[in-house]
């Protein structure tokens, strides 16, 4: 009885402490989507629904609830760093309007994705982790979805078959059928394995789009990158790759010179 009595007095100060716990997660979330709101000039959806102008009906998504609000915190504190990476020119440069961080999204097949670039409303849809994850597969998809948006932006198309990129590879080689075609096959396509001159895993050899995406990505994430770097030091083929990814990012904005060109 007496612990009954004591359970019944403490429940309204727990009460009070676990709404006052997720007062401060949402005003800090709140806090760090606005900094990142601000700096870029973007729009970023994580409690409200995508207005109909910019949403394709093909696709389908669900916001986080607020029991899942300390997931999504954790999420987009590491969002926050690594879209920090980008100069602010180079984002505007590329025309990103709107992020949408969700608890689930499908791409235009109903597949569920980690991420998904809308390349024509300019919408980037990332799914926050649901159970413990390792953070750099999450960094990585990040920036490699990221990508197909830019090549869509400055090369007319997501899917453009980059003529300069291809002579890096052997001519013996030919690319897959597609990013797609890699989701059912019972092998791990992501792993930095350098399983093919020129290429740093199974994944990037399906098509020269998702080549050139896992590249892009590796820049950003710097574990892979010094990876990838010492993978390219006995890879010529490789190495031109990760040179033209370079170049072709410090043509769209100068800013990003500092970052891409430094020592880390």
């Amino acid at each position: 009885m007496k612990l009954f009595l004591f359970s019944i007095i403490l429940l309204p100060f727990i009460t009070i402490s676990i709404k006052a716990e997720n007062k401060a997660i949402n005003d800090s979330i709140k806090s760090t989507i606005s900094k990142i709101e601000n700096k870029y000039q973007i729009k970023i959806y994580y409690d409200t629904k995508l207005p109909d102008s910019i949403f394709d009906i093909k696709r389908k998504y669900s916001l986080a609830p607020d029991s899942d609000y300390v997931k999504l915190y954790d999420y987009i504190k590491l969002f926050n760093k690594e879209f920090n990476k980008y100069p602010v020119q180079f984002i505007h440069k590329v025309n990103l309007k709107y992020i949408a961080i969700v608890k689930e999204v499908t791409n235009t097949n109903g597949n569920i994705r980690t991420a998904v670039p809308d390349r024509e409303n300019e919408v980037l849809y990332l799914q926050y982790p649901q159970i413990n994850y390792y953070p750099d597969y999450y960094k990585h998809t990040i920036h490699h979805e990221f990508y197909h948006m830019i090549e869509e932006e400055i090369n007319g198309s997501s899917f453009y078959k980059d003529p300069l990129w291809a002579l890096f590879n052997d001519t013996s080689f030919h690319y897959g059928s597609g990013g797609n075609s890699m989701y059912d096959k019972k092998i791990n396509a992501y792993e930095m394995s350098h399983p093919i001159k020129g290429f740093i895993n199974l994944y990037s050899a399906s098509s020269i789009e998702e080549d050139k995406a896992e590249i892009f990505a590796i820049l950003f994430v710097d574990t892979e990158r010094k990876k990838i770097e010492e993978f390219a030091k006995t890879d010529n083929s490789l190495e031109k790759k990760i040179n033209y990814m370079k170049n072709f990012l410090y043509g769209i904005s100068k800013e990003m010179q500092e970052f891409l060109f430094e020592e880390r």
